[in-house]
């Protein structure tokens, strides 16, 4: 739970010392993540290279696959398609 009196304590601190209330109250730099979900439906393609641009841009990808989806990926992309997905996601969770 937040404190009111040093929150607003520290505000006024902070407009005193002619700080920019966004930078005192936001982090300078918050880390980008987006969760990944891949599901039985076809697509495995798109998930592939969506994940790849998401990476490139410097997002933090957090992959999630569905049961149905690992048949679907070995069929779309191949017996190496879950190998693929993985590869390229930052971080990965499948449900058995």
């Amino acid at each position: 739970m937040c404190n009111r009196g040093a929150l607003s304590a520290g505000l006024k601190e902070a407009l005193r010392a002619n700080i920019s209330i966004s930078s005192w109250i936001l982090p300078r730099r918050m880390p980008k993540r987006l969760i990944v979900g891949v599901t039985g439906a076809s697509g495995s393609v798109l998930a592939l290279e969506t994940i790849r641009q998401l990476v490139r841009a410097g997002v933090e990808t957090h992959l999630v696959v569905s049961k149905g989806a690992r048949l679907t990926v070995a069929h779309e992309l191949g017996v190496d398609g879950l190998a693929q997905l993985t590869s390229v996601a930052n971080h990965f969770l499948c449900f058995a």
